[in-house]
């Protein structure tokens, strides 16, 4: 059974000083940390590792104003964080906070008999909570690092994880997994 490691949106426009929609600043580095490592388990262990980002059009008016201008399609904005370990070149971009809305990254997993999917990134009560919604849809089984995702602040992140335990995801810290 074939697994794999989505990394969502650790963009720029995120993830960085001058993001124009930041997570929460204290989340970044241990979220890029842990990502960066679980990355290296997934290599090791033969798991397809698939980047996600956003990528909004810039006549999407209404909702780049919601969205501060963030992630625009071609912007250093949503360009991948350069700190990000960055292997292969499996990206699909996104204009919604499901990352299953896009039709090639749904063609890829059923492509490769992917069963099993690992969850990083975020925001945690956005993108995060609809992609393992659209992953369960799907019929995947979902493990979300929690270690690995970022919110827009700690209560937000906590009470994502809570509501992403309920939908029958599988909740686990990064260091389970890197034995």
């Amino acid at each position: 059974m074939e697994a794999a490691l989505l990394v969502l949106d650790v963009q720029n426009d995120f993830t960085n000083d001058n993001a124009r929609m930041p997570v929460a600043k204290n989340q970044v580095m241990p979220m890029i940390t842990c990502i960066n490592n679980v990355i290296e388990k997934a290599l090791k262990e033969k798991i397809h590792i698939i980047y996600i980002g956003n990528e909004f059009e810039k006549n999407q008016y209404i909702s780049n104003w919601f969205r501060k201008n963030a992630s625009l399609k071609g912007s250093e904005g949503a360009k991948l964080n350069e700190q990000l370990k960055i292997v292969g070149n499996l990206y699909f971009s996104k204009k919604q906070g499901n990352a299953f809305s896009n039709s090639s990254l749904v063609r890829y997993i059923a492509d490769n008999h992917i069963k099993d999917v690992y969850v990083v990134g975020l925001f945690a009560e956005g993108c995060v909570l609809a992609t393992v919604k659209g992953a369960l849809q799907n019929d995947l089984t979902v493990t979300l690092i929690e270690d690995g995702i970022a919110g827009a602040n700690d209560k937000k992140k906590n009470n994502a994880l809570r509501k992403i335990e309920r939908l029958g995801a599988t909740i686990v810290s990064s260091s389970l997994l890197l034995k």
